[in-house]
This record gives C-alpha cells, sequence and structure tokens, in this order.
C-alpha cells in the first residue's frame, strides 16, 4: 500500500489539469503532508533493512493502512485525494515542497536525537538543487547532470545518491568524485524494470581530499514522461566494514603529455610515444 499510494500519487499528476479548487471530502493540504511524509518514512524504513529484510505484500498494506487510520484517513478519502491531485498537477509542487520541508525537520529531530550535528553525521545532505523534475520527449536532455564543489566531506566518507522514479524503464546512475591531487573516481550502475526508488553508492579514498563531486542520470522513457522525486546526496562517515564494499569502483588518474617525435631524431630514434610529464625539459 506504501508504494502503491507512493506511485499512484506521482502518475497521476500527468493526467490533465482541471479545476484547483479543493471540494468537499479531499484531504487538507496540511493533512496530505502529514500523512505523506509518514508514508516516505515508512518506505525508506522498509528499504533501509531496519525492518529485517523487504516487508512483503500483505505487511506492507498493513502498515499503510495503519498510517492512515493513526492520521484519521480513510483508503477512499485517499484514493479521492490522489485523483484530484492528478486533476490538478499545479498543486502537486506546492504539496511536495512542503512534505520536503517536514522530512528535513524530522531529520534533524532525530539527529539531535542521537547527539549527531545539524550538518554532520547520516543526516547531512549535499544535493543544492531541486528535488523533483520531469524529463519528457520534449526535453534537452533524458537525464541529470550536477556537478558540486564541496568542501564538506572528510576522506572516507560513503556517498549515496538516491531518488525516486516514475515512467524509466531503465536507468543509469554514475557518481563519482574529483580529488585534491588531480585524480577521481567513480561507479557506475545500470538496471532495468520499473523499479521506484533507485541508488548508488561510492567510497571516498581514506586519504585524499575531494574537492567536487559529479553525478550523471540516463533514463529510458515509457511512454514518453519520466517523473523524478525525492532526491537526496547523502554521505556517511568512515566505515571499516563498508570501506572494502568498493571494488567495481574505477579509478582516473590525470593523462599525461605525450608527444610524437619524428624517427630520424636522435632524441627518439623509435619514433614511439614520449610521456614529458615528469621532465617537461
Amino acid at each position: 500500500m506504501i508504494k502503491r499510494y507512493l506511485s499512484v500519487f506521482a502518475i497521476l499528476i500527468l493526467l490533465a489539469a482541471g479545476c484547483s479548487k479543493r471540494p468537499k471530502g479531499i484531504l487538507s493540504e496540511d493533512k496530505m503532508v502529514a500523512v505523506m511524509t509518514d508514508l516516505q518514512i515508512a518506505e525508506a524504513y522498509d528499504r533501509s533493512g531496519d525492518a529485517n529484510g523487504y516487508l512483503q505484500g500483505r505487511d506492507r498494506e498493513m502498515l499503510g493502512r495503519g498510517i492512515l487510520m493513526q492520521h484519521g484517513v480513510t483508503p477512499e478519502e485517499m484514493d479521492s485525494t490522489l485523483a484530484w491531485y492528478g486533476r490538478n498537477m499545479d498543486e502537486y509542487p506546492k504539496l511536495y515542497k512542503k512534505i520536503d520541508a517536514e522530512l528535513n525537520k524530522r531529520q534533524l529531530k532525530y539527529a539531535r536525537a542521537a547527539g549527531e550535528s545539524e550538518n554532520e553525521g547520516s543526516s547531512a545532505d549535499l544535493w543544492p538543487y531541486s528535488r523533483h523534475y520531469v524529463l519528457s520527449d520534449r526535453s534537452l536532455t533524458n537525464g541529470l547532470v550536477a556537478n558540486i564543489p564541496t568542501t564538506d566531506l572528510a576522506p572516507g566518507d560513503r556517498l549515496t545518491w538516491k531518488m525516486s522514479v516514475d515512467g524509466a524503464s531503465g536507468r543509469t546512475l554514475t557518481l563519482g568524485v574529483d580529488y585534491a591531487d588531480g585524480t577521481s573516481e567513480v561507479y557506475k550502475q545500470a538496471n532495468r524494470g520499473y523499479e521506484r526508488m533507485v541508488e548508488v553508492s561510492l567510497q571516498t579514498d581514506s586519504i585524499l581530499e575531494a574537492t567536487r563531486i559529479f553525478a550523471i542520470a540516463d533514463f529510458e522513457m515509457n511512454g514518453g514522461r519520466v517523473m523524478i522525486d525525492s532526491v537526496q546526496l547523502t554521505h556517511l562517515p568512515f566505515s571499516r566494514e563498508e570501506y572494502g564494499k568498493h571494488s567495481f569502483q574505477r579509478q582516473v588518474r590525470p593523462a599525461g603529455r605525450k608527444i610524437i617525435l619524428p624517427p630520424d631524431t636522435s632524441t627518439n630514434s623509435s619514433g614511439v610515444l614520449e610521456d614529458i610529464t615528469s621532465n617537461p625539459s
């Protein structure tokens, strides 16, 4: 039920826009913010592994119904409200902006309760751009490209870029960092299917300073549109257990300057490439 409501909510906004006046029987914006926030937290809990593995169908449905009951909302009211948002797509960005604000408020509350600072630990989100995007066959690109200069990463931090996606039959996520010594590290992950929540993680070097994060997402569209929500770029401090889980990452060294000398010169009679990076004279 959790995934159903979150998925249906994103899909319905693709319908034709109608009258934006909220009729009787439709949940208020504040009520929807409260309900959708709890549904998103429940889905994140399910995917985090804290629920001892993914919840199965009936358990997920019971959890979703429990959230609705906690807020005094019936499934029929929720379905009607989702349908209304589908006919009034101008209301969708305003609602999700408030949902994001509430999620950030809860995140800060939990971080403080755990003894973390506002900008450190698992609560830190480095994503500086919009959380929501709509891509269509009329867009100039079929994905996202982000360039994020940073001084907030400590050596050994683990980055995770995640988002909620609807309407894509395949996606390729690339996450990388540039280091102060001129080297880079990158991890690329591609998968097919219609899974809603997608993410990619990258382990930074334990001794090098990261100066820039770059992230690229390419989507295969299904039906002409892709909806992207809840984009986050989080980082966790160095962990010995997690550090070894990056064998498929690719390290990139800065290219040396190469020249080709004529074969008849005395300095290089073979005519092969010569690396002059270490001896520029």
